[in-house]
């Protein structure tokens, strides 16, 4: 092998005598260089916290409606109890609270309900077909097409159609025009199944999860009325109103009652709603649109329908500005649930 090196071509290859490698040498840091570079760390940490604390006040500023609001069930650990032949949707209503003195003048306010009919003292449900028609009293509006996208809380099972349903509403805590709002829902509800509602008005009567079917102190030889209730979060743990995060706005669902031979209806239901929470909803533009849409989908649980995963129908498990009315699917069950079986013999 050759090698043009200093010397000629020919001549013998002579190595170099390599040069030491120079010792690295660690520099040595100045008390100033460490000042300088605290004073570099601690510039971080306070601009981070400064941005941090920047896009958080920035968030609340732009986004102050963040909360999600869901229309949840009950946990399926809350067993209502059950009486004889009777069987409870799975929409589950509110923990138990002691039941209130019965009041001297009778529940609803007189003068607004029905005749207060008595019932035998040894009655367990009440006189069988009071108010029951031949047939259905109404039909439910013309669907706009066919649509599946609804889910019924229990096949087979919905209100007779060929009675009415009463309702009461509890104004405790109620905000102002609640009263209007739950009848704008109940009109929607109406117009889609075809079933005929009817307001007993103003009860005294609570929330609970062992709400009688039946109250013959209260409201006579009937079925109890739909309960429509504003309720607390002392009332009702589930009912926080935080700004950031999640807060369950409404609680709605029914009784069944089944006749071995004749079918399975419901003869009566409870919406709870969240005081706070839809009060403050109230105040910020839209509002009552907002909470009407939650009434009329706690309304939906109370005839029948079942959550579904499908953000555009009303009947999704949370809710929001974009969708306040039922939607195609939503109407479908609607119209379905409104043609049940009559059983005069409830």
């Amino acid at each position: 092998m050759s090698h043009e090196g200093p010397f000629g071509p020919f001549d013998p290859y002579q190595a170099p005598v390599p040069r030491p490698a120079p010792v690295p040498v660690r520099p040595r840091r100045s008390f100033g260089d460490f000042l300088a570079g605290a004073f570099r760390f601690l510039s971080f940490l306070v601009m981070s916290v400064l941005v941090v604390g920047l896009s958080g006040i920035a968030m609340m500023l732009l986004a102050p409606d963040t909360a999600a609001k869901v229309m949840a069930y009950a946990p399926p650990s809350w067993q209502l109890p059950q009486a004889p032949g009777a069987e409870y949707s799975p929409d589950l209503l509110g923990p138990a609270e002691e039941p209130p003195a019965v009041p001297d003048l009778k529940d609803p306010v007189a003068g607004t309900g029905p005749e207060f009919v008595p019932a035998d003292p040894d009655q367990t449900r009440p006189t069988p077909g009071r108010e029951a028609s031949d047939t259905p009293l109404g039909k439910p509006a013309p669907l706009p097409a066919i649509d599946n996208r609804y889910k019924l809380l229990r096949d087979g099972t919905a209100y007779d159609p060929c009675r009415p349903i009463h309702y009461v509403t509890n104004t405790d805590n109620m905000p102002p025009g609640g009263r209007a709002l739950i009848a704008e829902a109940v009109a929607e509800v109406s117009r889609a199944t075809g079933l005929v509602f009817i307001d007993d008005g103003l009860t005294t009567e609570p929330a609970s999860a062992e709400r009688r079917a039946f109250q013959p102190e209260r409201y006579g030889d009937r079925w109890a009325p739909v309960l429509f209730i504003w309720k607390t979060e002392a009332q009702q743990p589930r009912f926080t109103n935080t700004q950031y995060g999640t807060n369950t706005v409404g609680i709605g669902g029914s009784v069944a009652y089944t006749l071995e031979g004749t079918g399975s209806v419901y003869v009566t239901g409870e919406v709870q709603l969240n005081a706070a929470a839809l009060s403050e909803d109230l105040q910020k533009p839209g509002g009552a649109t907002s909470v009407r849409s939650v009434i009329a989908h706690e309304l939906g649980h109370v005839v029948g329908l079942d959550h579904v995963e499908d953000t555009s129908q009303l009947m999704a498990p949370t809710s929001t500005d974009e969708v306040t009315s039922f939607g195609p699917g939503d109407l479908n069950g609607l119209a379905k649930l409104g043609q049940g079986i009559c059983i005069p013999e409830l």
